[in-house]
């Protein structure tokens, strides 16, 4: 027995239920897997160790300040 009414979106073909929220930053340069990314927090940026490029600036530290 099937009932009348909308039914509820499903996914379309191909699509997998849930979104992929995983991020990877890899360095455009060395493309070492996995990444050897370093946060300094003194000048505010992503690091790769390996090379040395700048990934990322102005990033916040969050640790607290009673360390």
């Amino acid at each position: 027995m099937t009932l009348a009414g909308p039914r509820a979106p499903g996914p379309k073909f191909g699509q997998s239920v849930a979104p992929n929220l995983n991020v990877r930053h890899l360095c455009p340069n060395c493309r070492t897997d996995p990444p050897n990314i370093i946060e300094e927090y003194s000048k505010g940026d992503l690091v790769c160790g390996d090379c040395g490029t700048i990934l990322g600036d102005r990033i916040v530290d969050t640790r607290s300040e009673c360390e």
